[in-house]
């Protein structure tokens, strides 16, 4: 029986997860993913993610009053920031080193794959 996914939006960068056997991630802050339903509730109740199915709540009238809602609901509380999407400098070379060593890694893999396969040809 396939697993059921739930999609949570992430409030916090989060690393590589791991769950029963696979592996997910890293997450960024403010992008949807679809994840299993138990590991997508405990990342919610870690306060990482958010459900994206979430309930509209009803704006008080004092927002009503004051122009705060767009179309009845609070548009203000939903909204972020464009700074908040950007990864600072030391985040970026962080993800530039991960992906050089991901590199050379998987170049001494080839050169061991090619030195087997000459071994088997010749």
């Amino acid at each position: 029986m396939a697993p059921e996914f739930k999609v949570v939006r992430f409030l916090k960068n989060y690393d590589v997860q791991s769950f029963e056997g696979l592996k997910y991630g890293p997450f960024y802050v403010g992008a949807s993913y679809a994840l299993p339903v138990s590991l997508a509730n405990e990342l919610i109740r870690l306060g990482i993610a958010e459900d994206t199915r979430k309930e509209a709540e009803e704006p008080s009238l004092k927002e009503k009053f004051k122009g705060e809602v767009l179309s009845g609901y609070v548009e203000a509380a939903r909204s972020r920031t464009l700074n908040q999407f950007e990864k600072t400098p030391a985040e970026i070379e962080a993800k530039r080193r991960e992906i050089l060593k991901m590199v050379r890694e998987h170049r001494e893999k080839i050169k061991e794959l090619k030195k087997k396969a000459e071994e088997i040809f010749k």
